[in-house]
């Protein structure tokens, strides 16, 4: 299986990419690719350690890593730590998705940004709960 770089953000779950594949297309050198399956923060599709298969999930957030990586200029522990991070947002976001969908569509309201702080306190009046 050889997509092109382009093609990465178009697989569909379940599919299996070989490290080679996944360290072209996240730009990581295959030894940095095992030290982050040593440090956990990576999973091999099938547990025993000895084949080097991925679930493909784990690329388009593997590919943000590597490019916040290059970005911040940070180490490879910070590296992994981030890409757990990240896998662990797109879970949250599709736990929220899928409430979401099983909502009434009346009951959903999605508010993507907070106002401002004192938006609250304006409504109450404008008092400070608190004074300096």
């Amino acid at each position: 299986m050889h997509n092109q770089p382009s093609d990465w953000h178009r697989l569909e779950t379940g599919v299996l990419v070989s490290i080679e594949e996944l360290s072209h297309c996240c730009q990581l050198e295959v030894g940095d690719l095992l030290e982050l399956v040593e440090y956990r923060a990576l999973e091999r599709a099938n547990g025993d350690g000895r084949t080097s298969l991925f679930h493909s999930d784990c690329v388009a957030p593997l590919r943000t890593a590597c490019r916040l990586r290059a970005d911040f200029d940070l180490d490879l522990f910070t590296t992994g730590l981030l890409l757990g991070y990240l896998r662990r947002i797109g879970a949250l976001e599709r736990q929220i998705a899928s409430i979401q969908a099983r909502a009434p569509a009346h009951a959903v309201q999605v508010h993507h940004e907070p106002g401002p702080w004192h938006e609250e306190h304006a409504r109450a009046g404008g008092a400070m709960p608190w004074h300096p």
